[in-house]
């Protein structure tokens, strides 16, 4: 049997979580924005309503129970004639009574849920950080966010605000017009209508400089003396990523149970570690030396 259930989108803006719709049936289902946002302070989970306590109560309580109602009937009156509305049928029927298709806020909404269940936390903070610049730019601009102005001739001076207001290099600038470009092939598959083709607009993405540090300096740091203990974390961990060569996520997993030893070429064991890395989710085994040995 078909059930309908309301939800709040797990991430808050300004303290609002925006209201979902969830409709499923015989295994399948589809996820619709209401267009209501509300402080979870006042969602009743067991309910799916607004608390009564909550200003507005009774009309977005209202609004809800008028979703549900329309969903309903149109299955009512589909199996009355003899059809059996499918998961496709019904979210056909109501998303084109949104207010507005190419409304920013929902498509961009709709954009982050569909890339939650299979993007990993750090893609997923690049998203809502490209949605956070974008915005900032139609801030900048004194108008609210349109999906109709995104033509080539506003991203040309999005990047320049990139780069003259937020101080970015050509590489970062480059990571957010290529997401940004994600994001409106993504829309525009979904009827959004965004004009322009936006592969006209180049951006340099230029060799970054590696930097290190010589033994001497890593050893001169070794032996430094820090004048606070949380200090010495710092200084050990930062050691500790320039001989291993791990990334920050990395580290910030690492565990006893990652410590394995091994027996070398010339019979002498060796400790190492066996991991699997966050970004390349690639298993690498790294030899361990005096100075990670020490820290």
């Amino acid at each position: 049997m078909a059930t309908i259930n309301f939800y709040l989108w797990h991430q808050s803006t300004d303290g609002l979580r925006p209201i979902f719709l969830v409709y499923q049936d015989r295994g399948k289902k589809f996820r619709f924005y209401t267009g209501e946002k509300i402080d979870p302070r006042f969602w009743d989970e067991k309910t799916q309503r607004v608390k009564r306590n909550a200003r507005g109560s009774i009309e977005l309580n209202l609004l809800l129970q008028a979703f549900e109602d329309r969903l309903r009937k149109y299955v009512r009156q589909e199996r009355a004639e003899g059809r059996m509305p499918s998961v496709q049928n019904v979210s056909d029927f109501i998303r084109p009574q949104e207010t507005d298709q190419k409304d920013f806020n929902r498509i961009k909404l709709d954009f982050l849920e569909h890339k939650a269940p299979y993007s990993k936390e750090a893609s997923m903070k690049i998203y809502r950080g490209m949605f956070t610049h974008l915005e900032s730019f139609f801030n900048h601009l004194k108008r609210k966010p349109d999906l109709a102005e995104l033509n080539p001739e506003f991203l040309d001076s999005y990047v320049s605000f990139l780069y003259n207001k937020k101080g970015m290099t050509d590489n970062t600038v480059h990571k957010q017009i290529g997401t940004l470009r994600t994001f409106v092939s993504w829309a525009n598959k979904r009827g959004a209508g965004i004009q322009g083709d936006f592969s006209e607009v180049k951006v340099t993405k230029r060799e970054a400089a590696k930097v290190y540090l010589t033994m001497e300096e890593l050893k001169n740091l070794a032996s430094c003396t820090p004048d606070s203990q949380r200090l010495e974390h710092v200084r050990d961990v930062f050691i500790f990523a320039c001989v291993t060569g791990l990334r920050y996520s990395d580290l910030a997993q690492l565990a006893p149970e990652h410590i394995f030893t091994s027996i070398s070429i010339n019979g002498q064991p060796v400790r190492e570690i066996r991991m699997n890395m966050v970004k390349t989710e690639r298993v690498v085994t790294i030899p361990l030396n005096r100075m990670a040995l020490e820290i």
